[in-house]
């Protein structure tokens, strides 16, 4: 990914909206004689540099650049995207090379960044089946995901419990390094179970949550949930193991606090962001080998719960302790 302006000038709301749900990204601008480099920088420092006009670019990946070559211009930054373009900082100026495109009528350009080509909400993903076509066997599992046609390979629904329970066994099917605080639910959903998490909820503070509010938060996490699909079913090439895990982990993260909130309300307690949290901190890999060499949920909370505090939809810490 790689946009930039010239002269400072913000990027369209549809795209600054796709900007802050990316992964990993930094923003380059030039500010008094000077190069700066701000990595996963928040909404407010982004909407702070477009504000005082200075000229910038957000790339997946930006450096100082190290080596000097005699006879050529030699840039003192580089920004690059994951597919190759680049936009390099030198004398104060920025000089892109690869393929960009004029974002609206605006002074910001883009390399890979379709942020016109969002599916309407409603549109099926089978849209994209030329793309799902010979990706493996793991995209499907991730398209699958919370919906009805969800499918556990070791496991089996009952309807009576609305859990699925291991084929054989008949456990209760759990996620793989989380068997000690979540099982999964009928659309693949990964829940918690309350039998198994210590919270005190008695040092909770109270409080009534509206179906209005519930409703924002679920709208939230399912459309990011929807999104992530898109993007995996968008990639080009084959979709491995590891690809799975992280888009798995990136829609669990969302669900997973959307069901922290659900308790909550079922509890009569407040939807502030500590009580969120003090369900959420119960949610831990029982695994060392999971915590070295995979993908966490628990490393996902934290910007969702950001982003939701920000939108007002949980009352954030510092109002918390006012209530």
């Amino acid at each position: 990914m790689i946009i930039y302006s010239q002269n400072g000038t913000k990027p369209a709301q549809e795209a600054f909206n796709k900007i802050l749900l990316a992964k990993k990204f930094a923003i380059t601008f030039i500010k008094d004689k000077k190069y700066v480099i701000k990595r996963e920088p928040t909404e407010e420092y982004l909407n702070e540099v477009f504000k005082q006009g200075l000229p910038y670019c957000i790339s997946d990946d930006a450096k100082t650049a190290t080596k000097s070559r005699a006879a050529f211009w030699n840039p003192k930054v580089i920004s690059r995207a994951t597919n190759g373009d680049w936009v390099v900082f030198g004398d104060y100026k920025m000089e892109p090379l690869g393929s960009y495109e004029k974002m609206d009528n605006l002074d910001v350009w883009y390399s890979d960044f379709k942020y016109k080509d969002e599916p309407k909400r409603g549109t099926p993903l089978l849209g994209y089946k030329s793309n799902v076509n010979n990706r493996g066997i793991y995209l499907p599992q991730i398209l699958t995901l919370f919906s009805k046609k969800f499918t556990l390979a070791y496991g089996e629904f009952d309807v009576d419990k609305k859990r699925w329970l291991k084929t054989v066994t008949k456990e209760i099917a759990r996620p793989f390094y989380y068997e000690n605080c979540l099982f999964i639910g009928k659309s693949g959903g990964w829940c918690i179970d309350e039998n198994l998490i210590d919270v005190d909820y008695g040092e909770m503070l109270g409080g009534q949550i509206s179906k209005k509010q519930m409703g924002r938060i679920e709208s939230y996490c399912y459309k990011y949930i929807q999104q992530e699909k898109i993007d995996a079913a968008k990639q080009t090439g084959s979709f491995s193991y590891d690809d799975k895990e992280y888009y798995e982990c990136e829609m669990q993260a969302v669900f997973i606090i959307l069901y922290a909130c659900k308790i909550l309300q079922d509890r009569d307690k407040a939807l502030t962001r500590k009580n969120v949290e003090m369900i959420l901190d119960q949610i831990k890999t029982n695994s060392t080998y999971a915590s070295k060499y995979h993908c966490l949920v628990e490393d996902y909370f934290m910007y969702h719960m950001d982003k939701l505090c920000e939108s007002g939809y949980i009352l954030d810490a510092v109002l918390d302790e006012l209530v």
